[in-house]
């Protein structure tokens, strides 16, 4: 089931340990994560709920690659595939370690032919995306910021009330804390997680509690 945030714009909220899927109607279809292999039927399902169907999504854009935000690709047979290239690399040559997908019991590998870089600006209206490495949870983790509309898609950068864990290959705690106050310059107003629900107020106080979690001697 899809759940609308505004005009244009919804979230999937996975069920399980799959991520969260947003769906960005524009110029094109676009997806940011595909949750996880288990939730590929649901993903449509919801889709056809608001009126969009699989074929019709143009792009899918992951924010890093662990398999429970890639692994629910499978459907979107006609969509182009955007990774950053330090995480799209693990993907393209399905190595299960890196990718969590041994650990979460997926088998699917998209084929990643676009590699996102940093600063790339990707735009179909009403939605004009920046792309913004946000290292530490992986290398190649990405944010992606609407700055006309202060949206933050934030893949397991940042949560509401937590943050990415950066215990898995080639996490990182420093990254990941420099990741964060990188994020916090932008003056984002809606934070959309890759787990965990959508906030739409209080972002300082929530970077703030983030930060001083990484600082702390209980993460």
């Amino acid at each position: 089931m899809f759940e609308a945030i505004k005009p244009n714009l919804f979230v999937f909220y996975s069920p399980n340990q799959g991520s969260n899927a947003f769906l960005l109607v524009g110029k094109k279809t676009v997806l940011i994560d595909s949750s996880s292999q288990n939730n590929s039927q649901a993903l449509v399902e919801g889709l056809e709920g608001i009126g969009v169907s699989a074929k019709s999504v143009d792009l899918v854009l992951f924010t890093h690659a662990h398999s429970d935000h890639f692994s629910g690709a499978a459907p979107f047979k006609a969509a182009e595939m955007g990774m950053h290239k330090l995480d799209a690399n693990y993907v393209n040559a399905r190595d299960q370690m890196y990718t969590a997908s041994a650990m979460l019991g997926s088998d699917h590998f998209p084929k990643i032919k676009k590699f996102l870089s940093p600063g790339e600006k990707i735009e179909f209206k009403p939605f004009k995306l920046e792309v913004i490495h946000t290292p530490g949870h992986t290398q190649g983790s990405v944010s992606f910021f609407d700055k006309a509309q202060k949206l933050l898609f934030s893949g397991d950068l940042l949560f509401k009330g937590w943050v990415g864990r950066f215990d898995l290959p080639s996490g990182d705690k420093q990254e990941l804390l420099d990741s964060i106050n990188s994020v916090k310059k932008l003056g984002f107003e809606t934070l959309l997680p890759g787990h965990g629900l959508v906030l739409k107020e209080k972002q300082s106080e929530n970077i703030e509690f983030a930060l001083k979690s990484l600082s702390g001697p209980f993460i």
